[in-house]
């Protein structure tokens, strides 16, 4: 799957636009939240496990990709609890 594949491309604070450009595309979701300190927090989630393109797709078919005031500062799923705690 090719977002699976232009993941090793990410580089730690990248802004958003520049891992549309190199995830070539915009993420299959998008979600919004304000740090503890009002920092914001976007995260976007990309389609990097499908096995059937007719199956439903849910957060396992899913790879959050998560900026802190629009900087990369990580990816995966194991990641969320560090960025949202």
């Amino acid at each position: 799957m090719k977002n699976r594949e232009a993941m090793p491309n990410l580089l730690s604070r990248m802004d958003p636009n520049e891992v549309v450009f190199f995830m070539k595309g915009t993420p299959y979701k998008t979600e919004y939240y304000k740090g503890k300190n009002g920092e914001t927090i976007i995260v976007f989630n990309y389609l990097t496990n499908l096995t059937d393109s007719n199956s439903e797709v849910t957060d396992i078919n899913l790879t959050p990709i998560f900026f802190v005031n629009s900087e990369l500062v990580g990816w995966g799923s194991s990641y969320r609890e560090t960025v949202l705690k």
